[in-house]
């Protein structure tokens, strides 16, 4: 039996009193497929399941798992379901030149195999570092819904940000430590042993909750806004916070001042706003500064931040010098051999070691019309969550 804290387990069951339900989830299957078709020329045939509608985590595995729907189908329904984005980097990326043809290859094995879930784990693992933009936290999803259990055989589940982090919560044991980056997210190099290990003490919580392995996943994973996603996000904000030391702040200004401070000001407000509404951002945090950069503060020894110039926002996220193999690290894993990342996210690269800063821009900045700010602060918050999300799995 697996070890389980015992003050984390009492907080889950608090939150679940009973085994969660999961009903439809993420966004619309039909745009994403139609998005596919964009990108690649593709031509899809859509079953009936394709609507205009969300699926259910119940629906997604029946689409997936039916032989006759299609490989691709299959992949856009699933990005659906885990809100990957329609028009997210990371997508467009999957589904472009060399990584598309990949992507098919690795799907088409997926479905057709009957190896166990540490080797089938293994397998997409290899194929996915020839996939830009699929990280464990999708390509584990591909596992659970795509993947023919042998008979007998547990399923693969699902392995991201919040799942990972419960584990580190609730199973006080060295494992769990290798599953995340510095940023918080499930490791690309993460070994099959480690997922096996991890699938097997969901399971065995689940025999503890008289739950299924399945239901321990769910709720592990919780939603935005959820009260267990909320405390295990809290604990690592917490422990970020320890681990570097406290800065004096002493250029803050408390309110807008002219028309740079105000769009400023008004990014500030948007990004507390929209992590507060559960969308992924570094921080939560966003305070202005006398020269009108918004702070986001630090996460894992990274500056995250907005810079308010006259005609965009950028933003950004500094790398400092004893860094920057992170950076390297990032280029290396999306086969970037320049500083252009896709996606609008662009590096400003290193030389001789010194610190680098990645960012993407929002069109409009303090010089346009007051009344496009709150438009324009919500266009650069979102473009934050991009570049979050692209990179953080990495540095």
């Amino acid at each position: 039996m697996f070890q389980v804290h015992p003050e984390h387990l009492a907080k889950l069951k608090e939150y679940f009193p009973k085994a969660p339900t999961q009903l439809a989830v993420g966004d619309s299957p039909r745009s994403y497929c139609q998005r596919l078709e964009d990108i690649t020329d593709a031509t899809l045939v859509w079953p009936k399941e394709i609507t205009d509608d969300a699926l259910s985590r119940d629906g997604l595995g029946k689409l997936c798992r039916k032989p006759s729907t299609d490989d691709l189908v299959c992949y856009a329904a699933t990005m659906a379901w885990g809100g990957r984005g329609v028009d997210s980097p990371n997508y467009r990326m999957s589904l472009e030149g060399k990584s598309f043809a990949a992507l098919k290859g690795a799907i088409s094995s997926l479905r057709s195999s009957t190896s166990s879930r540490q080797a089938a784990f293994e397998d997409f693992q290899s194929a996915a570092w020839n996939i830009k933009g699929l990280k464990v936290s999708f390509y584990t999803k591909l596992l659970f819904f795509l993947r023919r259990n042998r008979k007998g055989d547990k399923p693969a589940y699902i392995l991201d940000q919040f799942t990972a982090k419960s584990a580190y919560l609730l199973f006080p044991d060295n494992r769990p430590e290798k599953f995340l980056t510095t940023g918080g997210f499930p490791r690309p190099d993460l070994h099959s042993e480690d997922y096996e290990w991890f699938c097997q003490a969901l399971e065995d919580l689940g025999k503890q909750l008289k739950w299924t392995g399945e239901q321990v996943e769910m709720a592990l994973f919780d939603g935005r806004g959820g009260d267990w996603r909320n405390y295990i996000q809290s604990f690592f904000l917490a422990r970020s916070n320890r681990r570097r030391a406290p800065k004096k702040r002493t250029n803050a200004v408390p309110a807008a001042k002219g028309a740079k401070h105000g769009l400023a000001t008004t990014v500030a407000a948007e990004h507390i706003r929209s992590y507060a509404g559960g969308l992924e951002l570094p921080t939560p945090n966003a305070s202005v500064n006398a020269s009108a950069k918004v702070n986001c503060g630090n996460l894992n020894e990274l500056n995250w931040h907005y810079v308010v110039v006259g005609d965009e926002v950028r933003a950004a996220v500094f790398i400092p010098s004893g860094q920057i193999r992170r950076y390297n690290a990032l280029r290396k894993r999306l086969g970037i051999t320049g500083h252009n990342f896709g996606g609008g996210i662009v590096g400003t690269g290193s030389k001789g070691g010194k610190s680098c800063t990645l960012s993407i821009s929002t069109q409009g900045g303090y010089t346009t019309d007051p009344s496009a700010w709150p438009g324009i602060a919500n266009l650069a918050v979102r473009r934050m969550h991009d570049l979050f999300t692209t990179v953080a799995e990495i540095i």
